[in-house]
Order: C-alpha cells, then structure tokens, then sequence
C-alpha cells in the first residue's frame, strides 16, 4: 500500500547539533512578554490545555504545509535561528539540506581562506592581528611563532571572526592594538564603564576609544609610547620627562 505521506506536502524541522537529546514544548513567550500557544482544550479546572511538540536527534519533526498555525508556531519559536523573536540560543531549525550543504561549503571555503591569510602573516603584522584577536606576545623569534600558531588556531575555530579582524583597515588595526595593549597592561583602564589614561577621559566603549586616539595623534602617541610599541620610545622619554626630573647633570644644562 503506497503511503499517503508526501514528503514535498511537509516542513520538517531538527534539533541542531548543540540542541541537547530531546526538546519538548507547548507554549512560549515574545520578546514582548506574550504567551503563544496552540489552544486545544481545557482541563476540568479550566485550565488551558495546550498542543506539545517534541523533536528528538531520532526523529524530525513534520508538520503539513496546509496547517499554517501550527507552521507559524514553530517558525516564530524563539530557539529557532530563523524566528524574528530569536533569543540567540538554537535549538533546532527547519530542515533544508540544500540550504545546509552550501552554508556548510561556504564555511569550509571561509576557513581556507582564513588559514591562508593567518599562515602568511609574519612580522609587526601578525603581532598586530594577534593583539586584535586579544592575544600578547613578546616581538621575539620564539614569541612570532606562539603568535603564528595562536592566530591559526582562531582562524581554524572562527574563520569569520579572524577575517573581520584581518580586513580591519591597516590605519585603525594600528590604534586598536595599541588601545588593547594598553588595556592589557593597565595603561588604560575602566572604571565604571569609562575608559581613561591617566585623568584623560577616552570614552565609554572601545569604539569610542579609537575613535578620540584616532582624532587626538597627540595623545595616541603618548599611549602608544607608554605600552613600548613606539620606535622612539626612549627618545619619548627624554622629551616628555620634566626638568624637575631630570638627573643633576642635565639639571644644569637645562638652567643654561
């Protein structure tokens, strides 16, 4: 007897690899606190009695496409990525393989891509896109290669986070390693959600830290000397040290 199940008459929908066993529900509730759910019945309490769904790593769930309210339900559920109401943890989503296959492919593609880029980075760059990535290590021989192996293995595991931060324009890559570097180091510091260096108040968020250094050279370059990543760090240091400061010697010259 031929079934009268027609797979191209369903959606089905699985748990996500991250999903956990089993996931059962009956009810849930919108960003905006509104209950949803499919009525169908009472209990001799008056109770509402509502319909429960159940997906299991076994079986997909299948709903027909003609059942519009049940489809709605579903696709609006907030662990599933693909709902407006989405509350960033998945549980499961509709399946659609097509779909899955060439995401799958376009993050294999992602990732080669990464790898690449991460294996040719050498020198004051790799140093830098490894402090953007929120990693420090020492401008040494031993150091470039803790670095180059650190910076692989983030493009390796997060292809797409490595890539955002490599394409990061050169100019803001400069002062956005210099920002974390003082951050890492205590040259700048946050006290109740304010950025500072020293009593200079830099801004609420990082972004806005990047922004004032970018507009302030001036004071960019005081912080970039601070954390060592300046070329003239120790001629820095002569011109920004105060006359009161100075050894006895230079003392007298400067009375000259």
């Amino acid at each position: 007897m031929q079934s009268k199940i027609k797979p191209q008459d369903h959606e089905f929908f699985e748990l996500m690899e991250k999903g956990g066993g089993t996931f059962h529900f009956a009810t849930y509730y919108t960003p905006a606190g509104e209950l949803r759910g499919i009525k169908i019945g009472e209990d001799k309490n008056g109770q509402t009695i509502y319909k429960r769904f159940s997906l299991d790593k076994e079986n997909k769930m299948r709903i027909h496409k003609a059942n519009k309210v049940e489809l709605e339900f579903i696709t609006n559920h907030p662990n599933n990525p693909d709902s407006p109401y989405f509350n960033g943890i998945a549980r499961f989503r509709k399946y659609a393989p097509e779909k899955q296959d060439r995401q799958a492919i376009d993050i294999e593609v992602a990732k080669a891509a990464a790898v690449t880029e991460a294996g040719n980075l050498k020198g004051t760059r790799l140093f830098e896109i490894a402090a953007l990535l929120g990693m420090f290590y020492d401008e040494t021989p031993e150091g470039e290669i803790s670095a180059l192996r650190a910076v692989i293995g983030v493009a390796v595991s997060d292809p797409s986070h490595f890539l955002k931060v490599f394409n990061t324009p050169r100019k803001e890559s400069k002062v956005r390693r210099v920002i974390k570097a003082a951050i890492h180091e205590g040259v700048i510091t946050r006290d109740n959600g304010v950025y500072r260096f020293g009593s200079v108040t830099l801004g609420i968020d990082e972004d806005g830290v990047v922004g004032k250094l970018t507009a302030e050279e001036d004071l960019f370059t005081l912080v970039e000397r601070r954390v060592g990543l300046s070329e003239e760090k120790e001629v820095a240091a002569k011109v920004e040290a105060p006359k009161s400061e100075l050894p006895p010697k230079q003392k007298a010259v400067a009375g000259k």
